[in-house]
């Protein structure tokens, strides 16, 4: 999946990093109605949410769904990227 670096903007010790990840409307789809699905399943976590939220229980990183499974390979290879992104220097080992 591709996906394109968009922008750093310098408002905190370590800056807000934006990214675009190209041709999502599917993923977004899967997204939406596996968060749907999963929520008419779970009772979420209890958190700092009240009234009608939801906040999902640990595991999203585990689960099976492929939108799921989608977002979260790219989540560690997008924390990555913003990692060598604000120190260059940092070299990051693939497993």
């Amino acid at each position: 999946m591709e996906i394109e670096y968009k922008s750093k903007i310098e408002l905190f010790t370590a800056p807000l990093i934006t990214y675009e990840i190209k041709k999502s409307s599917d993923l977004n789809k899967n997204l939406v109605s596996e968060a749907r699905a999963w929520r008419k399943t779970d009772k979420g976590a209890s958190v700092s949410n009240s009234g009608n939220s939801w906040h999902s229980p640990d595991g999203l990183m585990s689960r099976t769904e492929p939108g799921f499974a989608t977002i979260s390979k790219l989540i560690p290879r997008l924390a990555a990227q913003y990692a060598t992104e604000i120190n260059p220097a940092f070299k990051i080992k693939k497993c």
